[in-house]
């Protein structure tokens, strides 16, 4: 393949032409996509040792659980996609071996969508033994959000679906933080972007990534402007332009 790129009268056999003479930007990633996945494995290295002091302190594996109503998006050909991104020990697609394989305990309890609300708010007062709880966004419309996210005992919520009414009414405090912008914070820090005084558009407004994370960013000394399913095109097209 080398001689083959070096052959031409407009290439020296004695020079080698910065990538071969190929246009670099058709197969290197794109500069504005950060890549996490050393990130994400340094991450679960911690997570794995944070549960071995865990099980030290308290004599038991941490444990998690896992409540999903209906099938979400991320198991829609699950099957397929976890072959190809990644194995099982560090699946989107599979808590509970990503937990067996980092010494903690998580039980996946898959409801289906027609499930009541007095049903739920039971099986969330059923796992209360667990330490942690993450109930799985988006809820199906029937299910009052707040009323079962509210539900979720702050010192069990892995998610931070408490964060922002904590934050709020003290901003001294340390509540647990949604997982989800602490990813992205953590994304752009490892990068070394800074984000102060820089405009920053957030596109959503759940109280477990959007609103979260745009208090995240203001907090940095960004200038947030955010974007919901009732921003209007025109004023949409203003925040990016």
């Amino acid at each position: 393949a080398t001689s083959w790129l070096l052959e031409g009268e407009s290439r020296s056999k004695d020079v080698v032409e910065e990538n071969f003479g190929l246009d670099a930007h058709i197969w290197q990633p794109n500069p504005q996509l950060l890549a996490g996945n050393e990130l994400a494995r340094t991450t679960l290295e911690d997570a794995k040792i944070s549960a071995l002091d865990f099980k030290e302190k308290y004599g038991h594996e941490p444990s998690l659980a896992v409540i999903t109503l209906g099938s979400l998006e991320r198991y829609t050909h699950g099957v397929r996609r976890k072959s190809i991104y990644s194995n099982d020990e560090n699946s989107w697609f599979n808590k509970t071996a990503v937990g067996k394989s980092n010494g903690f305990i998580v039980n996946e309890i898959n409801l289906p969508e027609s499930t009541s609300e007095e049903d739920l708010l039971s099986h969330l007062y059923s796992v209360r033994n667990c330490d942690g709880i993450q109930l799985m966004w988006p809820l199906p419309p029937h299910i009052n959000a707040a009323k079962v996210y509210n539900s979720i005992p702050k010192d069990r919520d892995v998610d931070g679906a408490h964060y922002i009414g904590q934050m709020e009414l003290d901003s001294n405090c340390s509540p647990m933080a949604a997982v989800t912008p602490v990813a992205v914070m953590d994304l752009l820090d490892d990068n070394d972007i800074d984000v102060e005084n820089k405009s920053v558009l957030v596109v959503g407004r759940s109280r477990i990534v959007g609103s979260p994370l745009a208090h995240m960013l203001r907090t940095a000394g960004a200038n947030v402007f955010v974007a919901h399913s009732k921003t209007s095109k025109q004023k949409l097209e203003e925040m990016v332009l």
